[in-house]
């Protein structure tokens, strides 16, 4: 993961605004070596967080079917709109405390429900903030899916996509978005391009609009 993590920093310089900042290598105790990297909530006091696994497939091209077989009964809508929820915590004014989504949640969403999983997680933002908000989230994910877009760059397996707010403010909320989980990138031809995380953020902003356009 260090040396794909650091592969992208220097092949692709521009993508290193999209994930956790870089700080060298750490032995800790016994347990090997382990990356040091940002902490993508520091600053946050109470940060709502979202993460969603983005492409049509979480697994290698070169895979047994077993486990093919296997990702594919997880979650088969997937393959069609290129993205899973895999988990979600909504920091609650009211209850001072956060509503927690786990994988399980993520599984029962069906098309329909998408939408209102992402009005979920805006929920705590105030309504005269709220279009800001998303659009925000919006406008940060678009020069991701442009890097996607222009053929011959990488090719993620299982990587997520976060968005970060403040859960405990009215006013500053600070969304940022960041893509996580480098441990399966391959370097692909001229002429290839990540169809299946191409599909996944155009879906995300998809739905990010339209709950943009209902408010």
């Amino acid at each position: 993961r260090r040396q794909r993590q650091m592969c992208i920093r220097d092949r692709y310089p521009e993508f290193t605004q999209w994930i956790a900042g870089f700080h060298g290598v750490k032995q800790v105790d016994n347990k090997g070596q382990f990356m040091i990297l940002d902490d993508l909530t520091s600053g946050y006091e109470k940060p709502s967080v979202i993460d969603l696994k983005i492409g049509t497939k979480t697994w290698e091209d070169d895979a047994p079917q077993e486990k093919i077989d296997r990702e594919s009964k997880k979650y088969p809508l997937q393959r069609t709109i290129g993205f899973r929820l895999t988990g979600m915590r909504v920091y609650n004014r009211e209850k001072q405390q956060f509503d927690l989504y786990d994988k399980k949640y993520g599984y029962s969403l069906t098309e329909e429900t998408l939408n209102s999983m992402f009005a979920t997680y805006f929920s705590q933002v105030k309504q005269g903030y709220k279009k800001d908000v998303i659009q925000s989230i919006i406008n940060q994910l678009k020069p991701i899916l442009e890097w996607f877009e222009a053929p011959g760059h990488l090719k993620f397996v299982c990587t997520s996509i976060l968005f970060i707010l403040e859960g405990n403010t009215e006013t500053e909320y600070k969304p940022i978005v960041r893509l996580v989980d480098f441990a399966h990138v391959k370097q692909l031809p001229p002429n290839e391009r990540d169809e299946g995380c191409i599909v996944g953020i155009k879906r995300i902003i998809h739905e990010l609009t339209t709950l943009h356009t209902s408010l």
